[in-house]
């Protein structure tokens, strides 16, 4: 009987290290892989090619984009911390919440839609408002709309508890902060 006990208890402790090696890969060594060819326009060799491509289509439009968010909440003087605690603190239901009402009111300019997105997701750290600028700026209607049909395609909404998006979008984030740290400094 003690052998069998002991058998089950080591059964058990592999079990647990399995799934928590699964979890950590799946949350946090993969995100960094994808952050990271994101942002240095690269394939990771471990990806299937279908994944791959997918990576390589977006790097450019992703790396642009997230370079221009960093030095505007830079120029803001919000603490790039602060951003990534606001992702992090976004939960899935706000996002699908907010996507749904996005959909439902059917905003007619990107005032409206930022309107949606500042009622859903609350910042406790600044005020979402000193975003505003910054994001009618860049924001048209023509890209608002190719973002929900990306997110359509893609069935993102129906992906989204099974799928590190929160962490990728944190990963980008942060090694395009490190890239720009590094350009900053010089050689």
């Amino acid at each position: 009987m003690r052998r069998f006990k002991t058998m089950l208890l080591i059964t058990l402790i592999l079990v647990a290290a399995i799934v928590s090696g699964l979890w950590y890969s799946y949350y946090r060594v993969i995100p960094r892989m994808v952050g990271e060819a994101i942002v240095h326009e690269t394939e990771p060799a471990v990806f299937p090619d279908r994944y791959n491509q997918k990576i390589k289509k977006i790097s450019k439009p992703v790396n642009h984009v997230s370079e221009k968010i960093i030095h505007e909440i830079d120029s803001l003087s919000i603490p790039f911390d602060a951003i990534l605690r606001l992702i992090d603190d976004t939960d899935n239901e706000t996002v699908i919440r907010t996507l749904n009402e996005l959909k439902s009111r059917q905003p007619e300019n990107p005032d409206e839609i930022f309107d949606i997105v500042k009622e859903n997701v609350p910042s406790p750290e600044f005020d979402l408002e000193i975003l505003r600028k910054p994001y009618l700026k860049y924001a048209t209607m023509q890209r608002y709309r190719q973002g929900l049909q990306y997110i359509d395609n893609n069935m993102i909404v129906e992906q989204i508890d099974e799928m590190p998006y929160r962490e990728i979008v944190k990963e980008v984030l942060i090694y395009k902060r490190a890239e720009i740290d590094r350009k900053l400094k010089g050689p």
